[in-house]
Formats: C-alpha cells, sequence, structure tokens
C-alpha cells in the first residue's frame, strides 16, 4: 500500500539537536487552565498502542525517527517516569479514560469485562462540557464492542475482513485511521471545540515497515516513524487553532526482556513504562521527573480545559500531584497458576510483589537487572504499604462470557482470555521467576516457529506441564499441536485430561462438545454443553452449542424456547439469535427471523450465513442496496461462502452488473470445475461483460468436457457469431436448439411420470 503522499522530507542531526536542547531546558512546567475567555481549545488525545517510551527521540533514542512527537514533547511537558497499569490495550484504554486503575474500572484482561456504562469516562465529561466528539480507532481491542465508545458521538472503528495485515489481528494502519479522524474534523462547525481521540496501533507485533520506511535497523522503529507522519497530519489539521495535544502509550513491548516476547505477562519497564507528553494551549514546557500514572490522563486534561474534576478518580492532575503509580497482570496467574504481577512505583523505586518481592532502582537501572531488595528491607516494607493501601484485591468474575469467534480473534493477537478457572488465592502461587526458562521458551515460539517441528514443539510443552501441572494454557497448546498434525483422538483425549482437572473451566467442556459433533455424537455434545453450563451458566459459548445441538437432534421445540429464554438474559447473546434467526427462516417466520438476524449480524464479527439470510429477507422487500452491502460483506469476511457468492452472482447478473459478477462466478467455477451449468454461467458472465477472448476459453474447454450439452453449444454458437463465423454458428445454433427440445420434452416426461 503507497504511503509516499505521507512521507515528509527528514533532515539529518534533527534529533540529537532536540536532545542537546532538552539537557538545557528549563525545569518549571505548569498548566494556565482555560477560564472560559475565548474559544475553548480543542483537544486531541493520540494513544499509542505498545510504544515503548525509549524508543522515542524525546525519551533518549538516537536511533528515533520521531520529530513530530519530539517536537511536541519539546515545546510540552514530558513526563519521563510514566507507566501504565496493565501491559494490554482494553484495560489500559479504560484506565485512561476513566481515571480509575483496574480493580475499580474491573477490567483486568483483554476480553474480561466491558467498561460498564456506570463508569464516566473522559469523553462524556468532555461531550457535556459543550465540545464535539469523535473516535477513530485502529483494532478489535478498542472497538466499540468493549465499550470504549461511551461519549463519543462518531466512533470510527470499521475493521479491514480481508487486507493483508492479518484476518483475526482485525487492524487497520494509521493513515486510515487519521482520514477518518480528519474526515470527521471538517464537519464540525469551527466555533465548536473538538475533543477527538485517535488510536494508533502499528507498532503492534507483528511489526512490518509500510512503503517508504526502509532503512531503519529494527522493523518496529520504522512502524513508529510511520506513526510519527500520521500524528503530522493531525498537527497540520489543526494549525491555526488553539489545541491541548496529549501523547500516550497504553503500554510497551518486550523485546525478550525478562523472558518476553511482546507484552501482557510481566510488569517490567520494558511494558509499563510509556510516553506521555501534553502539548498545546495552557501547557508551560518542562520535564516531570517524578512517577505518574496513566490514570492521570482524564484528571489532567479536565483541569486543562477548565472542568471539574471528579474528587474519586485514581488518577491526579499533573503535573504537581503526587501519584503512586500502580500496574498488575493477572495472566501469569490465569494461564499457569503463578503468583501475579503487581507493582508499585515511588521516587526511583519500584517494587514488583513477586513471593520473593524484587525492587529496582528505575532512574539508576531501568533495565531492572539489579534486585536490591534484600539490600534494602525497609523500602520492601515501604512500598509494600503502598500496595496495601491500594486495596487491589484480585480479579472477581467476568461480566463478560465471551463467545467463540470473539475468543478466536483474542488468541490471534496471543491473549488468552480465559485462564484455569482456579478458585484459590492467586497470591499463594509459586513465583514465576523459578519458571523464567518456560517462559523464554514460549516467548521464542511468538516471534519464530519453534525449532525442530511440531513435534519437538509437543515434546517440550509435555516436560513443561510436568513441571507446571496447573496451566491450563500449556496443556491446550498441546491440543492445538495434536490438532494441527491430525491425531484428532489425542487431542480429544488431552481434552479429557484437562476437563478432570479443571472441571470448573467451561471452555474446555465446550471443546469436548465441538469434538462430539463433529464425530458426530450430538448426545455426548449435549452433555459436554450442559457441563460447562454448569461451571458457568452465563457462558456464551455454551449457550450457543446446547442451542445448536438441540436443533440438530430434532429438538427444535425445546431449542426455540431455550434459546429465547438466553436472548432475554442476554441480548448481545449474537450467536443463539443466528441459531434462532435460522430456525425462523426455515419456518417462513419472516418478521421473528428478521429481528434475530438483525442482532446477529450487529456483532463485531457474525456468524457464517447470518447476513445470507438478513438479505434474503432484504431482496424480498426489494431493499436491494442493504442486500448488496450484507452480501458483500459475509464475502469479504467468509470468503469461502459459496451461497454468499451465488445470491450476489444472481442480483449482479438481474442489475446488469457483468462485471462483479464475473468476479463472483469466477469464484465459484474456480471451486467446482466439474460443474458445467456454473462454469457456463461464467462464460456467460463474461460473454455479456463483452469478454469474449475470455468466455472463449472457458467454453472451448467445455466443449471438450461436454460436447452435447445445449447450453454450451448455445454460448458457442453466440461466440462464433462475435467471431465473424456466422454459417459455423448457425450450424451449432441449429444442434443447440435440437438438444433442447429434446431435453425439454424428457423433464416434461420425468414430470409426468411422477
Amino acid at each position: 500500500m503507497p504511503f509516499s503522499g505521507y512521507v515528509r522530507p527528514r533532515k539529518e542531526g534533527v534529533v540529537l539537536l532536540l536532545l542537546a536542547c532538552w539537557n538545557n531546558q528549563v525545569q518549571g512546567p505548569a498548566i494556565e487552565p482555560y477560564t472560559g475567555a475565548g474559544q475553548a481549545p480543542d483537544v486531541v488525545v493520540v494513544t499509542l498502542d505498545t510504544t515503548r517510551a525509549d524508543h522515542l527521540g524525546a525519551y533518549g533514542y538516537a536511533a528515533a525517527k520521531t520529530e513530530t512527537i519530539d517536537k511536541l514533547a519539546k515545546e510540552g511537558i514530558r513526563f519521563d517516569q510514566a507507566y501504565s497499569p496493565l501491559p494490554l490495550t482494553i484495560p489500559a484504554h479504560a484506565t485512561m479514560f476513566t481515571g480509575l486503575f483496574p480493580y475499580h474500572h474491573h477490567i483486568r484482561s483483554n476480553g474480561d469485562n466491558l467498561l460498564a456504562p456506570e463508569f464516566v469516562t473522559l469523553a462524556e465529561r468532555m461531550r457535556k462540557g459543550g465540545w464535539a466528539t469523535a473516535g477513530s480507532v485502529a483494532a478489535f481491542v478498542t472497538s466499540r464492542e468493549w465499550g470504549l465508545n461511551q461519549g463519543f458521538q462518531a466512533y470510527f472503528d470499521s475493521l479491514p475482513e480481508d487486507g493483508e495485515r492479518n484476518f483475526w489481528h482485525a487492524e487497520r494502519p494509521g493513515n486510515l485511521v487519521v482520514d477518518d479522524a480528519l474526515s470527521w474534523v471538517k464537519t464540525v462547525p469551527p466555533e465548536k471545540p473538538r475533543f477527538l481521540w485517535v488510536h494508533l496501533y502499528d507498532a503492534h507485533f507483528p511489526y512490518k515497515a509500510e512503503a517508504g520506511y526502509s532503512g531503519f535497523a529494527k522493523p518496529y522503529d520504522a512502524e513508529l516513524a510511520f506513526v510519527d507522519d500520521q500524528i503530522q497530519r493531525l498537527v497540520e489539521a489543526f494549525a491555526g487553532r488553539k489545541v491541548v495535544w496529549a501523547l500516550i502509550g497504553d503500554h510497551g513491548e518486550a523485546f525478550g526482556e525478562h523472558a518476553e516476547a511482546t507484552h501482557g505477562m510481566w510488569v517490567y519497564n520494558a511494558t509499563q513504562h510509556v510516553p506521555f507528553i501534553l502539548s498545546g494551549a495552557g501547557v508551560i514546557p518542562g520535564v516531570v521527573k517524578e512517577p505518574v500514572s496513566t490514570a492521570d490522563l482524564s484528571p489532567s486534561i479536565l483541569r486543562i480545559v477548565g472542568q471539574p474534576i471528579p474528587p474519586d478518580l485514581d488518577g491526579k492532575p499533573q503535573p504537581g500531584s503526587v501519584t503512586v503509580p500502580y500496574s498488575e497482570s493477572y495472566q501469569l496467574s490465569e494461564r499457569f497458576k503463578l503468583a501475579p504481577q503487581r507493582a508499585v512505583v515511588s521516587g526511583n523505586l519500584k517494587l514488583v510483589a513477586n513471593p520473593r518481592p524484587e525492587l529496582y532502582d528505575v532512574i539508576a537501572d531501568p533495565n531492572e537487572l539489579t534486585n536490591l531488595a534484600e539490600q534494602r528491607p525497609d523500602d520492601v516494607a515501604r512500598l509494600t504499604q503502598l500496595l496495601v493501601e491500594k486495596g487491589a484485591e484480585p480479579p472477581g468474575k467476568s461480566n463478560q462470557s465471551l463467545d467463540p469467534e470473539t475468543l478466536a480473534r483474542l488468541a490471534a493477537l496471543g491473549y488468552v482470555a480465559e485462564g484455569g478457572g482456579s478458585e484459590e488465592d492467586p497470591l499463594s502461587f509459586p513465583d514465576p521467576k523459578d519458571y523464567l526458562d518456560i517462559f523464554a521458551g514460549l516467548a521464542a515460539t511468538e516471534t519464530a516457529p519453534p525449532t525442530g517441528g511440531p513435534e519437538a514443539a509437543l515434546q517440550q510443552l509435555q516436560a513443561w506441564s510436568a513441571r507446571l501441572p496447573g496451566s491450563f494454557e500449556l496443556r491446550q497448546r498441546q491440543v492445538a499441536i495434536l490438532g494441527g498434525l491430525g491425531r484428532r483422538e489425542e487431542a480429544r483425549g488431552m481434552l479429557e485430561q484437562m476437563a478432570a482437572a479443571f472441571p470448573s473451566q467451561p471452555r474446555v467442556w465446550v471443546s469436548l462438545a465441538g469434538r462430539s459433533l463433529e464425530d458426530r455424537e450430538p448426545e455426548q455434545a449435549l452433555d459436554f454443553a450442559r457441563k460447562a453450563l454448569a461451571a458457568d451458566g452465563a457462558n456464551l459459548s455454551a449457550q450457543e452449542t446446547e442451542v445448536q445441538v438441540l436443533f440438530q437432534l430434532g429438538r427444535s421445540e425445546e431449542a426455540e424456547m431455550l434459546g429465547l429464554r438466553y436472548m432475554e438474559a442476554n441480548p448481545r447473546n449474537y450467536g443463539v439469535a443466528a441459531l434462532l434467526g435460522r430456525q425462523y427462516m426455515n419456518q417462513r417466520k419472516l418478521k421473528e427471523a428478521e429481528r434475530f438476524l438483525r442482532v446477529a449480524v450487529s456483532a463485531t464479527n457474525p456468524r457464517r450465513g447470518a447476513r445470507v439470510q438478513l438479505a434474503v429477507l432484504a431482496r424480498l422487500a426489494n431493499v436491494r442496496q442493504d442486500a448488496y452491502t450484507l452480501l458483500q460483506d459475509e464475502v469479504k469476511e467468509y470468503p469461502a461462502n459459496r451461497m454468499a457468492r451465488r445470491i450476489l452472482a444472481s442480483m449482479l447478473g438481474e442489475d446488469q452488473r457483468f462485471l462483479e459478477q464475473e468476479v463472483q462466478l469466477e469464484y465459484l467455477a474456480g471451486q467446482d470445475p466439474d460443474n458445467v451449468p456454473l462454469q457456463v454461467s461464467w462464460a456467460q458472465s463474461m460473454f455479456n461483460a463483452q469478454d469474449f477472448r475470455g468466455a472463449r476459453k472457458v467454453i472451448d474447454k467445455l466443449l471438450l468436457q461436454a460436447p452435447d450439452e445445449a447450453d454450451v453449444l448455445f454460448l458457442h454458437a453466440n461466440l462464433l457469431a462475435k467471431e465473424g463465423k456466422m454459417e459455423e454458428g448457425r450450424a451449432v445454433f441449429q444442434r443447440a436448439d435440437a438438444l433442447n427440445t429434446e431435453r425439454v420434452r424428457r423433464q416434461e416426461a420425468e414430470k409426468g411420470a411422477k
């Protein structure tokens, strides 16, 4: 994808010059709040996904090409020690926009909870204060599905389903995110202040430099250079207006430090030390050396724009307030039954509260290589007390049961949304430092295929499982490898072992139900689905499986009543809605079918076929554009859905859109080369589009494959006429007409016999 229009000329030495200026900068950052006189300032918040502070020029990284970010930092306030509360996107953003730590807004992992409506966001406060509000986001984990759209009048989160950049990762490059943001800006009257959130995800693994960004030793740095150019576009678009700029990282990225390849499990600086920059209207430049939290973002912006700051926020307005940054990750507990990661920062000291505590001087030792805990027990005790005072209880029950498709998306991003379901106190689990070799091995597989192939990986996982018998994930990975090797019986046996070891984990029971359906054992599948529901009655995957199996067993009335009950309890139960919609379509209850199909297709990623069924209803109602949109979206997400392509091809033919019809028929014909009527339809679409050469290639093959097929000969005759061979065409036409007459006579005779 060419982005040359967004690449600006770079001057060598700019970064070093700016760094030299910062070294002599006056240390006097402050805020002059907007008092209500004159035009209120615009506010632009740019969240930099997966961005390490130490890879930006403003934070001393000489190899950076981040001139726009660096300039905003030089002209504003740079927070040198800003910390994310959690190395995962959804909870980190929830903290930034609510000013609450994860144990207060209750999102403790990607996918465990959504941001509930009772938590007031910065966008809601700004909208109430008179600002026009919009968000433009880049990834599945910031889509409206998670509640982060609260308060935004416009929210751009349409994600590509068939691009080059990982279907399941569902991201879009920063230039498209900024395109949407700038399109919205043009719709806002000039006198209206704007609050805009732009989420840039490009630095997230896998790192892939965009066209025009070569010459970087590290693709990650190339991604950040591209991000910087998108921020420059924003700066240019707001030129001449009073603007408050906030640039902030949601979390960082590990490059192998502490046995971590990316992010999610640990709370060391690689993933928790993030950039935080305030610049523009009302900001007096300077550098803040004291620790701050990304929870401070919302109250800081509210102070700048002169809006009330709620007293019950965890975050404090910066600069000038004292914050004790808090970080956590319970991934180790949920995935491996090891002690969770919890940390606090005070001054230059950071405590990581493992069973054997770790204390680091993050100024002298930013890579956290020297544990000072034994040398400085008083500081360990002091910071431990600060942690206790936070009152951060371990995660409770999720308010969000995920459907199978959402789980698949999170898994593709490297996130495991459900753990082992243990009722034990996670703080009593073993110290993860004793298993660093396992995590180093797992980290290596995240960035490259395992050496020795899947068999070697399987053996390694088995050895690790013996050392960590409580790890749900290590066994789950074995199931995936066994399935990939075609060893289905062994995979099912492993699932049965997991069910015995983790009976309170609904996910394993749902997996067993799916295997039973594949093995044509619906009664067994129903039993497994109900065991999943016994573990968690609100589990959407289990509910969907139960209803699906009942329909397959012919117990339709029971399935329908159960499905309606589940929909009443959770109107966002998209899988059950799709099943009910299909059932009502089969019963010709079209109003009921439409009601549930509309729910089903409102999901971020609807079930396969739900849009096709709704398109059929739209076509019957002659709402053709809706039908087209639904079918085109279905084909993008599920390219192999032949029914969608057939209906789409039929509609395109009706509307004489033959070039578009040809695309659909070419795919179908390629999937079924022995289907003569389908091949004829493809050739006919090319003929109608006046692609006579293409039609001729197909017809010549069909003349060898089906020389006595009337439809083949009819099209052959028409092609001969187009080729100027009128006499030959007339003879072929007569033969085709005779064959067709015989075919019609035979069909009528067969009909009469019945």
